[in-house]
């Protein structure tokens, strides 16, 4: 598996190094002049998405020289990160990003200052220097880290780039599938279908390290047909069928893997594009080697020195070209080129030891061992935050169970209070005559029907006619020789309460007399009272004795039978 890191890093958020082209589209600086600091840079990531490098130029130093004259030192700032990527060199984006960087420090501008993190990462990588890179893409992505948007996702490409560059493919898989889930539609800076090149095309790579094949040519070949529709910089049809063919070799279909590397060495060599035309040269020597083509394999494999002579570029899988040609020269008992190229291998490993080795530290202390710690830092506040829930949950039960405990004993007393009363004292429904004269407009009845009544009612409860069970106010009436409406309005002025409690309360008396005088009462079922006091079923009774005594019938039957 294989990938350059400088051009993994080819810009998720901003591809445009490599843009190709320089179209004609001056501005008359007049639609310019009303235009908002914020307008202009719209304008300028337009112009340089569409190849229209002297356009965007024009707008960045039209917006630089506006900055400075109203000293805006927010737009001043953000002016330089625009014009960074119209430097005609290195030297030239290294000084507007260092001023970006500079100018936000100075005004705690920290936004612009981390984004420019990401811009000084990028430009380090591109003159490999990778450790000073990645320094840079993890200050960033600690500052957007809590902000969880389009620059930490950007911040998190560039990390898992280095994992997939040092073989980590899991753990780069694993990131570019997390990108490869956020919207990108809104973003600020480039087309979201570029975006998704991007993600499409590390994802491939890493499915390739982690010998996902049939994943990798459906990603690969997605990105192929996406690529087609328009010119997205580096990420053409051409790269992908290019990375497919690295694929098929992996996979070890050499003929279908030589058949397209073929294709696409012109389209690199036109190009100049001298990375990607290195790794075709090694594959091309890999498969002539397979196929004991030695001396077709030595061929390619010092084109790709010739290569590495020219751009720096190197990845380890590379080793294996210059220990083919060593072999090869050796075979053939050429002392000097065996020793020219064992020399070569030496300061190969030299290279590659070195920057592997800084960078797989560099990821290890500042990204891996950061992310632990920041993972037990969280296990750590989790745990003291569950610990302060649990105290309060139980201190909340403690205080519930102890509050319980003195309502409970608290009801108890009460009921023990309730009991005693109704045992001590004559718990009798009595009829209460009222001394007033019975002349009672309100009730619109006779007064010797009222006292007749009262008398009837006195001698129904005397002789327990309220122990019929089929007693009703109906029964009743026809009984007292009335009617239902008189009857009803004498109980409730006299008796102050409905024609239903009279009836229970009378049935509840009953039963109290009885369990303080007739020992047989204690031993019966809650159903044979109720039946013997003339209740429907033992639902009414408990519901009649509750309201009346305010003790339930289970705890007055508990506490008689204590107290036997």
């Amino acid at each position: 598996m294989m990938r350059y890191l400088k051009y993994i890093i080819l810009l998720l958020i901003f591809p445009f190094y490599t843009i190709h082209g320089n179209a004609q589209d001056f501005i008359p600086e007049d639609s310019l002049k009303n235009k908002s600091f914020s307008e202009l840079k719209d304008s300028f990531y337009s112009k340089l998405e569409t190849a229209k490098k002297d356009a965007a130029k024009q707008i960045a130093n039209f917006k630089i020289n506006k900055a400075k004259k109203e000293h805006n030192i927010e737009a001043i700032a953000n002016s330089y990160i625009l014009l960074h990527f119209i430097a005609n060199n290195m030297t030239n984006a290294t000084k507007y990003i260092d001023s970006a960087i500079s100018i936000s420090k100075t005004n705690n501008l920290d936004k612009i200052l981390h984004e420019s993190y990401i811009h000084k990462g990028v430009l380090n990588s591109l003159k490999g220097q990778p450790e000073q890179a990645l320094s840079y893409y993890i200050k960033a992505r600690d500052f957007f880290k809590d902000q969880k948007g389009e620059f930490y996702n950007k911040t998190q490409h560039y990390i898992a780039s280095f994992k997939l560059h040092i073989g980590a493919y899991r753990e780069a898989a694993d990131i570019f599938k997390e990108n490869s889930m956020f919207d990108y539609e809104t973003s600020q800076y480039n087309d979201p279908n570029c975006t998704k090149l991007t993600a499409l095309y590390t994802l491939g790579l890493a499915y390739i390290g982690l010998k996902k094949h049939d994943s990798a040519t459906i990603v690969f070949n997605e990105g192929a047909q996406l690529s087609s529709i328009k010119n997205y910089g580096y990420y053409t049809p051409t790269m992908f069928r290019k990375e497919e063919a690295g694929n098929q070799f992996a996979r070890g279909n050499y003929k279908v893997a030589k058949k397209s590397i073929v294709k696409v060495i012109p389209y690199f060599v036109k190009r100049n594009l001298n990375p990607d035309l290195a790794e075709c040269y090694f594959y091309l020597g890999k498969i002539n080697n397979h196929n004991r083509n030695f001396k077709k394999a030595t061929d390619y494999y010092k084109k790709l020195d010739s290569l590495y002579k020219i751009s720096g570029y190197l990845i380890p899988e590379f080793r294996d070209a210059y220990k083919g040609i060593l072999d090869y020269y050796k075979t053939k008992g050429d002392t000097e080129k065996e020793l020219y190229y064992t020399n070569r291998l030496l300061t190969i490993d030299s290279i590659i030891n070195k920057e592997f080795t800084l960078l797989v530290q560099k990821l290890h202390k500042d990204y891996d061992t950061k992310n632990l710690i920041a993972q037990k830092d969280r296990l750590l506040k989790k745990q003291r935050n569950n610990s302060v829930i649990y105290y309060v949950i139980f201190s909340i039960l403690l205080i519930i169970a102890v509050i319980g405990f003195v309502f409970n004993f608290y009801n108890r007393k009460k009921d023990q209070k309730k009991f005693l009363k109704l045992v001590h004292s004559n718990h009798q429904v009595k009829p209460k005559i009222s001394s007033q004269s019975f002349k009672n407009d309100s009730l619109e009845i006779n007064d010797e029907i009222i006292r007749r009544i009262l008398g009837e009612l006195t001698n129904f409860e005397t002789k327990k006619g309220f122990l019929n069970k089929k007693i009703t106010l109906s029964t009743l009436s026809k009984k007292l020789k009335t009617n239902p409406k008189y009857l009803s309005k004498i109980i409730n002025t006299h008796k102050h309460k409905t024609f239903r409690n009279y009836v229970n309360d009378l049935r509840i008396n009953y039963i109290l007399d009885c369990l303080k005088n007739d020992s047989k009462f204690k031993k019966y079922t809650v159903k044979a009272i109720s039946e013997e006091a003339g209740f429907s079923n033992p639902e009414s009774f408990t519901k009649a004795f509750k309201k009346q005594t305010e003790l339930t019938v289970s705890y007055f039957l508990k506490k008689m039978n204590q107290s036997a």
